[in-house]
């Protein structure tokens, strides 16, 4: 007969789990949680202790935390990292809300009531809370102010005549190229009525004298007294300034650069004719606003729009609220980014650390502690690196928001006001999101943990080995890509909108990490292949990076996402060049192409300079128009029939050219299948002198147009005086096109803001802008790339600690210190390659995915930068490298004797 065996025990003093009757309960083996390999032998363990309450629970939180802060430092910094992001993001778009708020009040607030043109004759005409001086509009007479200070509610009243003014900088650029608004207005007879004050000299008294703002003199350096250059109905001329000034506080007026004029020069030279553009007033002692804003709309009639500072300043910021409201969102998605690369890492940490951590949690089952309580000591831990991490993150923000000032400041786009804004709401929220984060990040691998049975932890089986079961991870992965790629199609193509589109592709790229374990095995392999020359420290680096595909796959998905996302940029970008390339050499009859790099316009100063000279034999404007068509603002340009069709050789896809020169609409192919317009159809247009059905007359291939709309001049009439933004010029035959160039750049010699391009310079212009926009996506997935970077850093500094007692073995046997740094980074690069591989696939796939459903927009070509995916991989590699360098370098110090010595 064979002797019995003893049960195992967790404890071998407990009275109660040596006992026959525990060890044999068919109960007590039932119960068992685990594989078969330990049923049976699982031993009885008593309920939870009365003694851990919530104080033990928190006080083994706390010592568990402490014991790890060193392999929670890479985790706290992601936090830090991603939630300083969201803190950023929103202060800056509070900034901006702010700065707005108070610019628009600053204007708005010297005056009771402004009276202008009805709007719904001005409407569409310019930027939110600034007038457009190349919009139409009716001036108001002068004799119209003496109506208005007639008044007995009035106190003193005032006119202003508003146009455009450039001021141009020592290095002869025109300042504010492609930027905000360059104004001109003049000085007012009742100073208490401008908002503006001096900050330096004296109001202008004559021509040649000019005030500007303390921005655009502090931006050149420019003091009171010196000549500088300015544009007003002519070329450059050099005029002196004689003041600086200041809108209250606020010295930044959100990049627009301001002239100020003594009247008469105004009256002659912005082009109104001498009428007023606006008359502002003040009540008279004991009138209130209801009372003045009456008087005044009586005097000035119906033609007219009186409103109070606070309607004006209030519709101009409801205005521009849809532009911060965008912006904001925009980059509170990049921040949305680094928290899921985040995320990414926090799980992989606490999936490791946990692992190293069985033991210690077998004991803590074995005194007493249920799942439930060293599960909420597990998120107790989560909670407070969440917490700590949202904290620092808050703090951390005004660097990115600073950061993030900079950037946008040096593509041309400045914020008003003078300082960050921080509201309570933004620190709330980074904690917030820091903690949700990081919860829900360690919310699975703490209950795998808590799940694995004490005496299995006991013996050292490890949590989260290849040995699990895969078809929850492979199911999952399936639905997330399938639904991914149905929203991301129902976004792109369908109507579904860019919101379902986004959340198509967070769930593809979910669902590629939750597959990518499946293939991080034989990826790594392949990738790690050529270190197997470099001897046997490549072929372990190697190794290890296949040995556990989910550590490898989720430390690989970190930087899969961002570097996805810069290859569909990249890719997306790429083609949009090519298509365009394309589509301008096919479309652009004109020889010569002027660009306005300023709101003005190219001024009608300009066009006779140019059909002046000899070498052109057309010069062809197209003005931009803000029109409502079919019910909606939209922007559109008006050209003559005939030119219009001489400097563009477009392609008819319904109708005939014929139709067009009868005048009507032309309308690009994706404008008119949104429409469902065809050839024929009639349109609702809202024209200068009224709306009017309008025919389409003819529907082309948009590709290479500014615009979507085009309308015959002979139907938009001669109401218009728009200052064209584009003019298309067509060379006398016989003369070259760098000829033409030549001749034409010197005719417009004292224009420095108009741009002179042949089709050439044309696509060597779109290929910086798209660069610049390429550098700053780029710029805001840095902070994610960074984040999955020092998530290599942090899985290999734990997996050193793991591998203790192995590489104290490799040193034994004779493996060098050298060695033992190539093989740690040899693996952060093959996981980092692995990452790069997977992300530019996936961007790959984004990119084709856009590119389809772009084809109506004029993207007609798929191009896939292949230099700059291969540059990317190397540079992946690298930097892979560098991030195992301090595992590497600890891995390199470990004591040989103490390294064998551990268990």
């Amino acid at each position: 007969m064979r002797r019995p065996q003893p049960t195992p025990t967790a404890c071998g003093s407990s009275p109660t789990a040596a006992s026959p009757t525990a060890s044999t309960s068919p109960r007590s083996t039932a119960s068992s949680t685990g594989s078969a390999r330990w049923r049976g032998t699982v031993p009885y363990l008593p309920p939870p202790s009365p003694a851990w309450g919530a104080d033990t629970v928190w006080r083994v939180t706390i010592k568990g935390l402490a014991a790890a802060r060193l392999r929670f430092v890479m985790t706290g910094l992601a936090v830090v990292l991603g939630t300083a992001f969201v803190a950023g993001a929103m202060t800056l778009g509070d900034t901006l809300e702010d700065g707005f708020e108070d610019l628009f009040t600053q204007i708005a607030g010297a005056a009771d009531v402004q009276v202008r043109v009805d709007s719904e004759a001005d409407e569409g005409a310019g930027p939110p809370g600034v007038d457009d001086p190349a919009a139409e509009r009716e001036g108001m007479p002068p004799e119209l102010l003496e109506d208005v200070r007639a008044l007995d509610e009035v106190a003193i009243a005032d006119g202003e005549i508003e146009g455009s003014a450039i001021l141009i900088g020592d290095d002869g650029e025109a300042i504010g190229e492609f930027g905000p608004p360059t104004l001109a207005y003049n000085v007012f007879d009742e100073p208490s009525l401008d908002p503006a004050e001096l900050r330096d000299g004296r109001w202008p008294e004559r021509d040649g004298e000019i005030v500007i703002d303390a921005a655009a003199a502090e931006g050149q350096g420019w003091q009171v007294g010196d000549e500088v250059e300015v544009v007003l109905d002519g070329p450059a001329e050099t005029v002196e300034l004689v003041g600086i000034f200041g809108l209250g506080d606020l010295d930044n007026l959100a990049g627009a650069t301001v002239v100020v004029l003594d009247r008469e020069t105004a009256a002659e030279r912005l082009g109104t004719g001498g009428d007023l553009t606006a008359i502002y007033a003040n009540a008279a002692d004991g009138t209130s606003p209801d009372e003045l804003t009456t008087a005044v709309q009586e005097a000035v009639g119906d033609a007219y729009e009186v409103r109070t500072a606070e309607d004006v300043a209030a519709e101009d910021q409801e205005a521009i609220a849809e532009f911060t409201q965008i912006f904001s969102y925009a980059l509170l998605v990049f921040a949305g980014v680094s928290l899921l690369v985040g995320a990414f890492l926090i799980f992989n940490t606490f999936s490791i650390v946990l692992a190293q951590r069985l033991r210690e949690l077998a004991l803590l089952r074995a005194v007493g502690a249920g799942r439930g309580q060293l599960l909420a000591s597990v998120l107790g831990e989560a909670a407070i690196l969440g917490l700590g991490g949202g904290a620092l993150g808050a703090l951390a923000g005004l660097g990115v928001a600073a950061g993030l000032q900079q950037l946008l400041e040096v593509i041309g786009l400045e914020l008003p006001g003078s300082g960050l804004v921080v509201l309570p709401r933004t620190a709330i929220v980074a904690i917030g999101v820091g903690l949700v984060v990081t919860l829900v990040a360690a919310l699975v691998p703490a209950r795998r943990a808590v799940r694995v049975p004490p005496v299995a932890a006991l013996q050292e089986v490890a949590v989260g080995s290849s040995s699990g079961r895969r078809w929850p991870r492979v199911a999952l992965g399936g639905l997330l890509s399938v639904t991914g790629a149905a929203g991301l199609a129902a976004g792109i193509v369908g109507e579904a909108g860019i919101a379902v589109a986004g959340g198509g592709a967070v769930a593809m790229i979910l669902g590629a990490a939750a597959l990518s374990s499946l293939i991080a095995r034989p990826l790594a392999g392949g990738l790690g292949w050529p270190l197997i020359a470099t001897g046997p420290h490549g072929a372990l680096a190697r190794l290890n990076a296949m040995r556990s595909p989910r550590r490898t796959a989720a430390t690989a998905s970190a930087l899969m996402i961002g570097l996805a996302l810069v290859g569909f940029v990249g890719i997306f970008a790429e083609s949009l060049r090519a298509s365009a390339s394309d589509a301008i050499e096919r479309v652009f009859a004109a020889d010569v192409i002027l660009q306005a790099t300023t709101a003005t316009g190219v001024t009608s100063a300009a066009l006779d300079e140019v059909e002046a000279l000899d070498e052109t034999r057309l010069v062809a404007p197209m003005r931009a128009a803000s029109l409502e068509v079919a019910g909606d603002d939209r922007f559109v340009g008006v050209m003559e029939a005939d030119e219009l069709l001489t400097v563009f050789d477009l392609e008819a896809v319904d109708g005939e050219f014929e139709t067009f020169r009868d005048g009507g609409l032309l309308v690009a192919e994706s404008a008119a299948d949104d429409l469902e317009l065809a050839a024929g159809d009639t349109i609702a247009v809202g024209l200068p002198d009224g709306e009017a059905d309008v025919p389409v007359a003819t529907v082309v291939d948009g590709s290479g147009l500014d615009v979507q709309w085009l309308l015959a001049q002979e139907t938009y009439g001669d109401a218009g005086d728009e200052a064209p933004l584009g003019v298309y010029v067509a060379l006398a035959d016989g003369v070259a096109g760098t000829d033409g160039v030549e001749a034409v750049s010197a005719a417009l010699d004292g224009y420095p803001q108009v741009t002179v391009l042949d089709r050439a310079g044309l696509v060597e212009q779109l290929d910086e802008q798209l660069g610049q926009l390429v550098a700053v996506v780029v710029a805001l997935l840095a902070l994610s790339v960074l984040i999955a970077l020092l998530g290599i850093t942090n899985t290999l500094a734990l997996s050193v600690v793991e591998r203790v007692r192995e590489i104290g073995l490799l040193r034994a046997v004779g493996m060098g210190r050298r060695q033992v740094r190539a093989m740690v980074r040899g693996e952060a690069g093959i996981v980092s390659l692995l990452g790069a591989a997977l992300g530019l696939a996936l961007g790959l796939v984004f990119g084709v995915a856009f590119v389809e459903a772009a084809e109506g927009m004029g993207v007609s070509r798929l191009v896939v930068p292949w230099t700059q995916v291969a540059i990317g991989l190397v540079l992946a590699a690298v930097a892979g490298v560098v991030a195992g360098a301090l595992p590497a370098r600890r891995a390199a110090r470990l004591d040989v004797l103490d390294a064998l010595h551990q268990e």
